[in-house]
């Protein structure tokens, strides 16, 4: 699958247009877990418990990731071997928002999360945020 890797900004959202479905909405800090459109997600906090809506694409982890686990493979760490699985995963109809975020708690945090969604999905500006171009 195509992997987009972004950082977004604050105001903005992971929307598709075919299901009319916000995905995410970092203004809001809202993520809708019952989108059509989210396949899955993988959070660097726990990448070995996805979050899928789709059971083949959470079983094929399952196996790669026991797999992993088993033969203590030191060609990749865990966050290369999701990346190459998926990036080999082969579904036209998906892709993958890599998104990295940043911000401030006690010191600077940062984390990111990898996003299958259909492939029509866009990364916006939520509607509220948007500027009024108009004079």
């Amino acid at each position: 699958m195509e992997i987009i890797k972004l950082s977004p900004g604050y105001d903005e959202r992971i929307y598709c247009p075919s299901t009319n479905e916000v995905i995410l909405d970092q203004a809001a800090d809202d993520l809708n877990h019952d989108a059509e459109a989210l396949i899955g997600y993988w959070h660097d906090d726990g990448i070995d418990e996805p979050y899928c809506n789709n059971k083949t694409l959470e079983k094929e982890w399952e196996e790669r990731y026991n797999n992993f686990l088993k033969t203590e493979d030191d060609e990749f760490d865990v966050f290369d071997l999701l990346s190459d699985f998926l990036e080999k995963y082969e579904n036209p109809e998906w892709k993958v928002y890599e998104l990295r975020f940043s911000g401030m708690a006690c010191g600077p945090i940062s984390y990111t999360v990898w996003f299958v969604v259909k492939a029509d999905t866009i990364i916006d500006t939520s509607p509220e945020n948007e500027e009024d171009t108009e004079n």
